[in-house]
């Protein structure tokens, strides 16, 4: 739990959208041209058609800040670009109690398309996609946005993915678990990794994991504090 959160506070668990730059990137005005915004609108969508609940994003405009490092400079944390972003934004006052942060950056990695935490493993409040990430064969800026807000894309299931790990699944308990995070036995989850290629469609459809497992002794996204309407016994991620 980070300094100055409550537990008990009457204030509920949200997620907030930022749009960020590096101190030197080009602002092509995704928070304010409906980009992000139809990006939300489709993830709600399909998240609400797997799940029945919806993820509890703030009523608000898209936050787009500029960060105080160059895309380089940032770009050369390299596994940690997550870390670093995170780390800057609370610097310019994006740590409010009971808040996890999407993040779409407009920069560089050469290490990943985007990332996220996994408490308690890997503590933080953000989740990011890294819209201009390129390595070994992969060109993130290629992968695309909804069009409508209702089509889902890569980057909606990308962003939902990374989410999720910064909300804590997929647990290490969870029957299927591989690779710090995720499912192994099927490639049309949103969770998985490994092989064959990743090729998103649903939510932990047969309830073994980390949505409706009726288990307790680790996390369930059905219990999540994050969803609305919030469950009964709803329960924050691990060590918030």
């Amino acid at each position: 739990m980070s300094p100055g959160d409550d537990l008990d506070s009457v204030e509920p668990f949200v997620i907030r959208c930022v749009y960020a730059l590096p101190r030197d990137g080009t602002d092509r005005r995704l928070g304010d041209d409906g980009t992000i915004s139809g990006s939300l609108s489709a993830m709600q969508e399909w998240f609400a058609a797997q799940t029945g609940a919806r993820l509890r994003f703030a009523d608000e405009p898209v936050r787009t800040v500029r960060l105080p490092e160059t895309d380089a400079r940032i770009a050369d944390h390299g596994s940690y670009v997550r870390d670093r972003i995170e780390r800057l934004l609370r610097r310019q006052g994006f740590h409010e109690p009971r808040t996890l942060y999407a993040v779409w950056y407009d920069g560089s990695s050469t290490f990943s398309c985007g990332g996220g935490a996994w408490p308690p493993e890997l503590r933080g409040r953000v989740a990011a996609l890294y819209l201009q990430g390129a390595y070994d064969d992969v060109v993130c800026a290629e992968d695309r946005f909804s069009p409508d807000g209702v089509t889902i894309e890569i980057n909606e299931f990308k962003m939902l993915h990374e989410i999720l790990h910064t909300m804590g699944f997929v647990p290490p308990g969870a029957s299927h678990h591989t690779r710090a995070g995720h499912v192994g036995n099927n490639h049309n989850d949103l969770m998985y990794a490994g092989d064959p290629p990743w090729n998103p469609s649903v939510i932990d459809p047969y309830h073994q994991d980390y949505f409706g497992t009726g288990r307790t002794d680790i996390p369930d996204l059905a219990r999540s504090s994050f969803l609305e309407p919030l469950p009964a016994g709803a329960e924050p991620p691990p060590v918030w």
